[in-house]
């Protein structure tokens, strides 16, 4: 069972990678065109509040992806040195405090999703509005993501100590 959900998450995480990574893409080409226009006169308006609420949806989009690969930062300057059992106990533990951190953010930012969706809330004023819903569901969904992603970890970590 939690070989499938982590099969299962492991899609969604690599999605949700490819599409961050996409809207990246897409963002240096807008910026690329933007720098080119300003030089001719003609820039393309709205750029900067684009490019923010493409930046923010980019790093909650691939931070799931980013954990699955443990390629998130580390700090081995005190686990390196800890005996195998207690570095896992540790390591489980802080995958357990990111699983609530980022549950804790999927909860607390379902409301403001929410809110942004019926209002029609939007970033940047004249030029062009962007609506922040989008960037705000990326934000619960990923959070959502991101919490089971660190609780397999520590499960699996979990299972590693209780197998030897």
């Amino acid at each position: 069972m939690i070989d499938q959900l982590d099969r299962f998450v492991g899609r969604i995480s690599t999605s949700l990678a490819f599409l961050g990574a996409g809207l990246l893409g897409l963002l240096a080409v807008l910026i690329i065109v933007d720098i080119v226009g300003r030089q001719i006169g003609t820039p393309i308006r709205g750029t900067v509040e684009l490019a923010a609420m493409t930046v923010a949806s980019a790093t909650f989009l691939t931070i799931p992806y980013a954990m699955r690969q443990r390629g998130h930062i580390r700090s081995t300057i005190v686990v390196a040195r800890l005996p195998d059992g207690p570095r896992r106990t540790l390591e489980a533990f802080t995958y357990a405090i990111g699983a609530v951190t980022f549950a804790v953010l999927a909860v607390s930012s379902f409301d403001a999703m929410m809110t942004a969706f019926v209002a029609g809330s939007y970033e940047g004023e004249g030029a062009l509005r962007v609506p922040t819903f989008p960037t705000r569901t990326i934000i619960f969904v990923s959070s959502i993501v991101m919490a089971v992603e660190c609780t397999l970890a520590s499960l699996a970590v979990a299972r590693r100590n209780n197998d030897e």
